[in-house]
């Protein structure tokens, strides 16, 4: 996946999302979403997470390596990641954050984020939480986090599930090859509901769904 595409895809995702999180209601933060455990202030507290982790690795010495590429890392993701373990830190973290701090922490984070990706080589050694990997490849594993919690947190808020163009790109095409094999023939020509079915959101007949959850 071209680089320079990864870093336009985050841009334009936290771009996108950014004005309807800046007119949300007081009362609007509490709303439940489709992630159980999370309402919308701590999904969004969990999206930002996506974005500062891409600080925080780039800023970090960098390792020998690589050991994994993108695909590894998703193979580690569903191998050693603990969903509740997860949603708990989550909650831990988000504690009693106002909106407002949680709100100006994605902003910071995003672009941040961005600002580092640019400044920094596709090849530059990452550690992630399941080896070290090429900074290119881990920030597929980020525009899919954008864009498909992107699309929870409009779900949450009873907006339009829409995502940027350059988020369904990255974000079907990192789908697309983790199925390998053909889309379901009723998804085939649509982006948003392959997203929502391939990463477990909405329900398909088809047994090799979902590829991420």
């Amino acid at each position: 996946m071209p680089f320079e595409l990864s870093i336009a895809a985050l841009q334009a995702e936290a771009q996108a999302l950014s004005p309807a999180l800046d007119a949300l209601s007081l009362e609007a933060w509490s709303q439940p979403t489709r992630l159980g455990a999370w309402n919308v202030r701590q999904l969004l507290v969990h999206l930002t997470r996506a974005y500062d982790r891409i600080v925080a690795y780039v800023r970090a010495p960098e390792p020998p390596g690589p050991d994994l590429d993108w695909l590894g890392y998703w193979r580690g993701a569903r191998g050693q990641a603990r969903p509740d373990d997860i949603a708990a830190r989550t909650i831990e973290q988000a504690g009693d954050r106002t909106p407002a701090d949680v709100l100006a922490a994605y902003h910071s984070a995003t672009t941040t984020a961005v600002q580092l990706a640019e400044e920094a080589r596709p090849d530059r050694v990452i550690r992630s939480p399941f080896g070290a990997m090429r900074l290119d490849h881990y920030l597929t594993s980020r525009v899919v986090e954008a864009t498909v919690h992107g699309l929870d947190l409009r779900h949450g808020l009873d907006l339009e599930e829409v995502a940027t163009p350059l988020g369904v790109e990255v974000t079907t095409a990192l789908l697309d090859a983790l199925l390998a094999a053909p889309r379901p023939v009723d998804l085939e020509r649509d982006d948003i509901g392959w997203i929502l079915a391939a990463t477990g959101r909405r329900e398909h007949d088809d047994p090799d769904l979902p590829v991420l959850s």
